[in-house]
């Protein structure tokens, strides 16, 4: 069975090749339109027509299988069929490139070089075995159209003018174009495989680096976490017992040390958080659930602590549950995080706005808040690890930095993004967009 990583490489390929067959296509039509009424090759026209209508009908239907639009979700359902699926796009791509070099030149056609860009795109995904066979069958279709147009067996269809007469009757001239044509496909097949494996092991290296950073990133957050849970309660019951007693300096350091003790467990628990984010990266266990549940669920936890702040929070969410499928636990944290960012940095007596909507292929989640905005120079690092804007700084409440940091993964991770609109002084809008399943998931009890 394919690992989550290879199936998710096969779905980018394929979703990158409709959007190349898309321009090719384009290209077909335009180069027939001047072959026709500019150049005015005679040439079978209502064929070369034929085919790049094919061709763009087999990549509309590639497109809505490969989105799962339009009830096509063959593989949407199951991801696991983008491999076979690949492999069909792969041969009907080569059948459509050599029917149409074929039916305008043959081996008077300029462009029948192509065949090397059909291996090179093929081999990206591929073994070295998988590329190579790739490049004899190609090579194959390559040298059986040379053959068939010299021998007779298939009619030749001239550009006139382009190049010599009779050219596809050269014997010395075709056996050089096809041994030449076919070395160039199976070396492009080779290194295009090998800088691919290679990269591929580079990348491996650099995860399991990344995995043991993360496992040493848990481990001390772990260990700081009970000693220093332990230094703000013992503080915290010298303040509420002795803190009458003690000279005003000395109350005034343990509240500096026990609210700074505070923060540093904060910033543990997101560098867990940061960690288990990673953990649901690799394992992608994601089950079906209410996002509006979710959503309703954070701002109860919340609503007490904006309401001590006399900060209202007012959602407008829609009246029917919203079935997703994701990580439960990530997505709470994405919406308690963007909550209470929005809360904290809020003035006395305004409103935040929690708003759900439900749109075409996605949902929006948008958090707008009436508090300090963020600096334009400071847009960019927003989502950025430890990063903390000036203005958050000078307002002196305590934060770690990684709370976006954390969310834009954990997002990502879904498929969506965080988007932010903001003007300084005068508040903040942070937008989440989650794509929603192709098909209706099963209610939850």
């Amino acid at each position: 069975m394919q690992s989550s990583s290879r199936l998710n490489l096969i779905r980018q390929w394929t979703f990158w090749v409709i959007i190349q067959r898309w321009l090719a296509g384009a290209g077909l039509i335009a180069t027939l339109a001047a072959s026709q009424f500019w150049l005015r090759f005679p040439l079978d026209y209502r064929i070369l027509w034929s085919l790049g209508a094919f061709l763009l009908l087999y990549n509309l239907l590639c497109y809505l299988f490969a989105h799962g639009k339009a009830g096509c979700t063959y593989l949407s359902d199951r991801p696991e069929r983008f491999l076979p699926f690949a492999f069909i796009q792969i041969y009907l791509d080569l059948i459509l490139l050599t029917l149409v070099l074929h039916f305008w030149g043959g081996a008077e056609n300029p462009f029948i070089f192509f065949y090397v860009f059909h291996v090179a795109i093929s081999s990206i995904l591929f073994t070295r075995r998988t590329a190579a066979l790739n490049a004899l069958l190609a090579a194959l279709c390559l040298n059986l159209l040379l053959l068939g147009e010299y021998s007779g067996v298939l009619a030749h269809y001239p550009l006139a003018g382009m190049s010599p007469a009779g050219l596809h009757r050269r014997a010395l001239y075709l056996g050089c174009l096809g041994a030449s044509l076919s070395f160039a496909l199976l070396v492009v097949a080779h290194m295009v495989s090998f800088l691919v494996e290679q990269l591929r092991q580079r990348e491996a290296e650099v995860q399991e680096l990344h995995r043991e950073k993360s496992a040493f990133m848990r481990k001390a957050a772990h260990e700081l976490r009970a000693p220093l849970s332990a230094i703000q309660s013992c503080l915290q019951v010298v303040l509420e017992y002795f803190g009458k007693q003690l000279p005003d300096k000395a109350r005034q350091l343990i509240e500096r040390a026990e609210k700074r003790s505070g923060g540093l467990i904060e910033m543990v628990r997101d560098l867990l958080n940061l960690a288990r984010a990673e953990e649901i990266v690799r394992n992608s266990k994601f089950a079906p659930l209410d996002l509006r549940e979710v959503l309703e669920s954070v701002v109860e936890l919340l609503g007490p602590g904006a309401r001590r702040r006399q900060i209202r929070i007012r959602t407008q969410l829609p009246p029917q549950p919203v079935p997703f499928k994701g990580d439960k636990g990530g997505l709470e944290e994405v919406f308690t995080n963007l909550l209470s960012n929005a809360v904290k940095y809020s003035p006395p007596a305004s409103t935040v706005q929690v708003q759900m909507q439900v749109l075409p292929g996605e949902v929006e989640v948008s958090f707008a808040d009436q508090g300090i905005g963020i600096p334009p120079e400071d847009m960019q690092f927003l989502f950025s690890e430890f990063f903390r804007s000036q203005n958050a700084k000078q307002m002196q409440v305590e934060g770690t930095g990684l709370g976006l940091a954390l969310s834009s993964k954990i997002v990502r991770l879904h498929g969506g993004d965080i988007r932010v609109q903001s003007e300084l002084n005068q508040g903040s809008c942070f937008t989440v967009r989650l794509p929603l399943p192709a098909q209706p998931l099963p209610q939850q009890e």
